[in-house]
């Protein structure tokens, strides 16, 4: 439901009223005394919207937002906050992890600031192109937790960010210049690798500010293996790398290094491949997950 009216030069939004499970609200003034440079102000705000509901995730959040400016150069604040849902993405790649022994992954990050080389000379290149609609936008986004993010069969991982942390984001579309940062953790939920579970005890996807960068992601989940003559021992799945080729290692103080021909008989049956063979007298004293 909208209310519309045209007072002299001026286009008034005098409410907007939508609901999406939450109400969403709307106000605002177009300035059209210019014709060329139409001048907006506008807020809206909205309290448990279902922003997503279909087969690629279900999401909920609260959010304000406000635009002045005029439309060439119109700027744009918000906050949002997921209040709760899932992401079930694509289904992972699996060919693109890449198998490590545990100590060739990187666990400290360095993470570059400055801006690419020829940066300044593209964003002055870019101002040169006259837009007639362009938004610069900063927003800021806090996840809470029940969160999640599914990649069936293989995660369903939980996902929020800490006390007082938010994800920022920068849009200009004059420059075509954006960047995100931030943290989001990951700290429960559980993880398939071939066929076996590993619980995330730790873990982060940070977002570095600067032009074109992906994310760096962390993790280390762990599950619990039985050994014969040797009882319950804990082993480690590390996850190191970037967002777009994640590495992967696994790790335990009893057993590992392991040869790589022999990691894909832990990750698919819980066991070397060697140790389907018989190492006892009797069938009691063989391997059980």
């Amino acid at each position: 439901m909208a209310d519309l009216s045209l007072v002299g030069d001026t286009l008034r939004l005098d409410s907007l009223v939508a609901f999406a499970r939450g109400p969403m609200r709307a106000s605002g003034t177009v300035d059209l005394s210019d014709p060329a440079h139409p001048f907006v102000r506008l807020s809206a705000s909205g309290e448990e919207i279902r922003v997503m509901n279909q087969r690629r995730g279900l999401v909920d959040a609260d959010g304000e937002i406000t635009a002045v400016g005029p439309l060439d150069a119109l700027r744009v604040t918000g906050r949002g906050e997921m209040l709760g849902g899932y992401l079930a993405l694509k289904q992972f790649r699996k060919d693109l992890l890449r198998v490590k022994s545990p100590g060739d992954l990187s666990f400290v990050a360095v993470f570059d600031t400055t801006a690419p080389r020829g940066d300044s000379a593209r964003i002055a290149l870019a101002r040169r192109v006259p837009r007639k609609i362009a938004l610069i936008a900063d927003l800021t986004l806090v996840i809470d937790r029940g969160n999640y993010y599914r990649n069936r069969p293989d995660a369903n991982t939980e996902f929020f960010t800490g006390d007082g942390e938010a994800v920022v984001a920068h849009i200009d579309q004059r420059t075509e210049d954006q960047w995100i940062v931030g943290f989001v953790r990951i700290p429960g939920g559980v993880t398939y690798f071939r066929t076996q579970p590993f619980v995330p005890a730790r873990g982060s996807l940070t977002f570095g500010p600067h032009t074109n960068a992906v994310g760096i992601v962390q993790e280390v989940g762990e599950r619990l293996l039985w050994e014969a003559g040797r009882g319950w021992f804990p082993l480690q799945m590390f996850t190191g790398g970037t967002s777009k080729a994640p590495a992967i290692g696994l790790e335990s103080g009893t057993l590992f290094p392991i040869r790589g021909r022999e990691l894909n008989g832990y990750l698919t049956q819980g066991r070397t491949n060697t140790s389907l063979l018989q190492h006892a007298t009797t069938s009691l004293a063989g391997n059980r997950l």
